[in-house]
């Protein structure tokens, strides 16, 4: 298991928001999509950057997402636009 900490962005928003630690089983890439339940709401982020401060199983990972929406929606336009 991973630790990271996330830090967000929303697409209309300028600046970069701490939403706290999180743990992963397997670290995302750059560029995949992640989904995480907020107030039992289920939202989808693009991992923009990870950045390792040293050994992902000694130090906290920081990994930057922003923020796309609710994942229902992300996955409709997706889909209807494939």
């Amino acid at each position: 298991m991973h630790e990271v900490i996330l830090i967000s962005k929303n697409a209309e928003k300028d600046s970069w928001d701490g939403e706290g630690k999180k743990s992963f089983q397997v670290l995302p890439r750059v560029g995949e999509f992640i989904e995480l339940e907020i107030d039992h709401i289920g939202y989808m982020y693009k991992v923009v950057a990870i950045i390792h401060p040293g050994e992902p199983d000694e130090y906290p990972v920081d990994i930057y997402v922003v923020k796309l929406g609710q994942s229902i929606d992300v996955l409709r336009d997706l889909f209807e636009n494939s």
